[in-house]
């Protein structure tokens, strides 16, 4: 009689345990504590360990650093999950609705102070005790045992029908992707932040100016009181001070203009709306430039 032989690598492998995402609130929420969810987290992880699955909250995994990455990864790529909506916690509806939206098999619970809503009364909810007593919590724990079982049964077979189907069939479009060289990508992006960088400094260039001219101002109007008649004339030094000071050119235009009719400075802040003190202070620098 031939004896049959099995392969330690053969033996040795077991076909993985389905996954079952956890989807609940995880901090204070509603009426109840950060302490309450973590009890209410080990409620479902013995539900779900009773139907031999693996229990994997979705917001728990290695392979991405960005939480927002790991939730959706993990709601799409779970065997079942189940969604706690108890205190209609906005973040567990996002995230419900995405489970649902990629047709996979999902279990809500809810606690019994919890008004469910109108979208998902379609879907049974099967409620458990807020204040956790004893004996309902473990007849909870069996019933969502058996759903568990019940549901991937159903999907196994084929029989499972996906939240959005009830409603007719829909055609979900995906858009259109291009694909972007790393090196493009990386020099696009530095290019950005270097053009913000530039946009900052000018910002703050800018209000050092405004800064520096209200500190000084009023030394300028004295100095300009103090020579009221003085002439200013025109020289490469004025236009190369003005440019410094960040003069527009139309206002350097004037100014020369207005400087060749040999006009005061008095004259000129009136004509030109700058202040006495601002030409003084171009005149000061104009002297310095040409010593």
């Amino acid at each position: 009689m031939a004896k049959t032989t099995v392969s330690p690598d053969t033996r040795d492998q077991k076909k993985p345990m389905p996954v079952c995402g956890i989807v609940m609130p995880i901090a204070a929420w509603a009426e109840h504590s950060a302490t309450h969810w973590t009890e209410v987290k080990e409620i479902l992880e013995r539900a779900i360990g009773a139907a031999d699955l693996e229990a994997r909250p979705v917001w728990q995994s290695t392979a991405t650093d960005i939480i927002q990455g790991r939730i959706v990864r993990n709601l799409y790529e779970c065997d079942i999950a189940v969604c706690d909506i108890s205190g209609l916690n906005p973040n567990v509806m996002f995230e419900l609705g995405m489970r649902l939206t990629f047709r996979k098999p999902t279990v809500i619970v809810a606690d019994d102070k919890t008004r469910l809503p109108f979208d998902t009364n379609v879907i049974d909810t099967i409620i458990y005790p807020s204040d956790l007593h004893f004996k309902k919590i473990e007849n909870f724990i069996v019933d969502l045992s058996s759903r568990f079982s019940d549901v991937l049964a159903a999907s196994d077979a084929g029989d499972f029908k996906p939240y959005l189907d009830i409603f007719g069939t829909f055609q979900v479009v995906e858009p259109p992707s291009d694909h972007v060289p790393f090196a493009d990508h990386l020099q696009e992006t530095l290019d950005m932040i270097q053009l913000n960088i530039q946009k900052i400094q000018s910002r703050i260039d800018y209000i050092d100016s405004e800064s520096t001219w209200k500190n000084r101002g009023d030394n300028f109007i004295n100095l300009s009181k103090e020579y009221p008649e003085k002439n200013i004339n025109s020289d490469k030094s004025f236009r190369k001070v003005a440019y410094r000071r960040n003069y527009s050119y139309s206002d350097i235009k004037k100014l020369d203009e207005l400087m060749k009719s040999g006009k005061t400075i008095n004259e000129i802040s009136k004509e030109i709306q700058i202040s006495p003190g601002r030409i003084s202070e171009i005149i000061r620098n104009t002297n310095q430039e040409d010593q």
